[in-house]
């Protein structure tokens, strides 16, 4: 394939080249908050961050192009804006009397996968309950309800996005590489939407279709948009997740505007859960940061299947103790080469499989 390099990144001939400047800039000079976590390649890890995000563009414009049958151009990208919102509008509509139906599918399509076989059993044994809902998102409604507003403690840390984060505190990379690979991990899972296809098809054979466009154009507006906070505004949600612990039971409550935006959530959740007790409040609060979740989406995902790439079939079972691994102990150098794909990281990904596979049977 020939391919013109315009600046540092590499588009093919084929593919407009939509990327918003202050995102390329974020991406050229290395401005993206998960930069140390990566590996180097060369001299500067800013290469490598080159790569995975003209990759994910790359992918998600043909991605784009083989749904609608035509190229995305400049001057079609200027339609995305109303199209989006109409499309959505159009699909809750035509989901809302299949909501039921459509929860239980996003819940089997995520459970159901190899690598949360151990969510399963959680579930089986009644200690994990999925709550997944359909619908526009609502604010989270605590069950206390506020009688004086001057009651009302307000932390003000949550206010602080200018809160310096400590880049050089192993904990505080373990916790933004958390984030970045549960973002990457549940962006990829809105695709199995099409694994339920006999049952979306018998709803309004159209479905699929506009789940694929509203779904690309939403990733690609990660790359042809500023983020939101050089707007000096933090972007609208499609979907919310939390989790909740009472009796020693915990419940990861999920929600969606459209079915893939749900199977999102619901595997944002379980990674969520996953990583509880893996990082105090201290490391959280310079870690988990909204503006944040811009790069994590545009790029989680290149970073979760570099993972994957060393994980045989057979061992995706395995992934959850992987994760917890890779966010607790494993040293920052041996992560750095297992995203590179190479024979090394192989290795020491096997290596783990091997050790954890070795602590649950002495477990049993």
């Amino acid at each position: 394939m020939n391919k013109t390099i315009k600046e540092a990144l590499n588009i093919p001939s084929h593919v407009s080249d939509l990327i918003h400047p202050s995102t390329r800039k974020d991406i050229e000079t290395g401005n993206v908050h998960f930069l140390k976590i990566l590996p180097t390649l060369s001299k500067l890890e800013t290469e490598y961050l080159e790569t995975i995000s003209s990759d994910r563009y790359v992918e998600l414009i043909e991605k784009l192009q083989k749904i609608i049958g035509k190229p995305v151009t400049r001057e079609l990208s200027l339609s995305f804006t109303g199209l989006v919102p109409e499309l959505i509008n159009k699909i809750v509509a035509i989901e809302k009397p299949h909501k039921k139906l459509l929860e239980n599918t996003a819940v089997a399509i995520v459970t159901n996968l190899p690598e949360f076989e151990h969510i399963n059993d959680l579930i089986s044994d009644g200690l994990l309950r999925i709550e997944a809902a359909l619908g526009p998102v609502i604010p989270m409604i605590s069950n206390n309800e506020v009688e004086d507003a001057d009651d009302i403690e307000i932390d003000m840390d949550l206010f602080d996005k200018a809160q310096n984060i400590n880049f050089d505190d192993e904990r505080v990379l373990r916790r933004i590489f958390a984030n970045t690979l549960m973002a990457g991990n549940a962006q990829g899972k809105a695709s199995l939407v099409y694994s339920a296809s006999e049952t979306i098809n018998k709803i309004n054979p159209g479905l699929l279709k506009s789940y694929g466009v509203v779904m690309n154009i939403c990733d690609l507006n990660f790359f042809m948009t500023p983020k939101p906070s050089d707007l000096g505004i933090m972007q609208g949600t499609l979907g919310t997740e939390e989790i909740d612990e009472a009796g020693g039971v915990y419940t990861i409550k999920a929600r969606g505007i459209i079915l893939p935006v749900l199977i999102h959530e619901i595997t944002k959740g379980i990674m969520e859960f996953l990583a509880l007790d893996t990082a105090d409040t201290d490391v959280m609060k310079q870690a988990d940061k909204r503006e944040h979740e811009h790069y994590d989406l545009m790029a989680g995902i290149q970073l979760d299947k570099a993972i994957r790439t060393h994980i045989p079939y057979e061992d995706l079972k395995y992934y959850p103790y992987v994760f917890r691994k890779l966010i607790s102990t494993t040293p920052i150098q041996d992560i750095k080469d297992m995203l590179t794909k190479n024979n090394r990281g192989q290795m020491l990904i096997q290596q783990l499989i091997v050790k954890i596979k070795n602590e649950l049977n002495d477990m049993e």
